[in-house]
């Protein structure tokens, strides 16, 4: 999983699911005691085959935290592609492109 773009200190690659746990762990605790509602999403299909599929998405939102950030609003483009490996469909990539997000109060280098 990838986070780029405007990310106020969350980005980088996180491979394995230590590594996404924490990713998504640390951006979660952020933004603890939130309220987050999502204002727009919009799937589409970038391509597919019988082994494979790539998603593309968008969506924005905007919510409220206690410290470090704040309230907050943003947007992020996301590419997601599966694989169909003799089991269920597995997410084998992730981006997450911010294309915005404001925070009240500045993660920095990380929150």
């Amino acid at each position: 999983m990838i986070f780029e773009g405007n990310t106020q200190g969350f980005g980088g690659t996180y491979l394995g699911t230590a590594d996404i746990r924490f990713a998504l762990g640390s951006f979660r605790q952020a933004m603890k005691n939130d309220t987050f509602s999502i204002h727009s999403e919009a799937p589409s299909l970038a391509s597919y085959d019988e082994a494979s599929v790539k998603v593309n998405f968008t969506f924005s939102g905007y919510g409220s935290s206690s410290f470090p950030i704040g309230n907050f609003s943003g947007s992020v483009f996301a590419v997601e592609s599966y694989s169909f490996e003799n089991h269920p469909w597995l997410i084998t990539n992730e981006v997450w492109n911010f294309e915005s997000f404001f925070t009240e109060y500045s993660c920095g280098g990380g929150c």
